[in-house]
Order: C-alpha cells, then structure tokens, then sequence
C-alpha cells in the first residue's frame, strides 16, 4: 500500500506558544506531521518519507507540492 506522507510522534511534536497556529498534514499511515509553519513540515515530511517510506522515492518539490495543497491550521 503506498503512501503519501507522514508524522511524528507524540514526544517530538512541536509546541507553540500561547496563541501560536500549527500547521498540520496527515499521512495516510496514519502520521500527523504537525510545524510551526510548511517549511517545518516540509522537514518533518521529508524526515518521515525517507525514514518510513523509502520505497516512495518522493522529489523535494513533490513533497512542497502535497504540503502546499493538503497542509492546514490545527
């Protein structure tokens, strides 16, 4: 079954402070990649594809382009 992207776990979620959005993306393993902002994301997803699914072979834009279009505030 392939996948599309990612997340992390619990302990290595990013905090914001008080009033701070989240920008968060789901892969569909299950992962919630969860940033500050996409460029966070992008970082955690390219983390989480090679590290998880390696067999994807996902380009740096590839994964800029799935953020841009399925990333959103949590």
């Amino acid at each position: 079954m392939a996948h599309s992207l990612l997340r992390c776990s619990p302990e290595t979620r990013p905090h914001l402070s008080k009033g701070g959005v989240m920008r968060v993306i789901d892969c569909p393993c299950g992962h919630r990649l969860e940033g500050k902002d996409d460029e966070e994301l992008f970082r955690l997803a390219r983390e989480h594809v090679d590290r998880d699914h390696p067999e994807m072979q996902r380009t740096d834009e590839e994964l800029r382009q799935r953020i841009a279009a399925d990333g959103r505030d949590g």
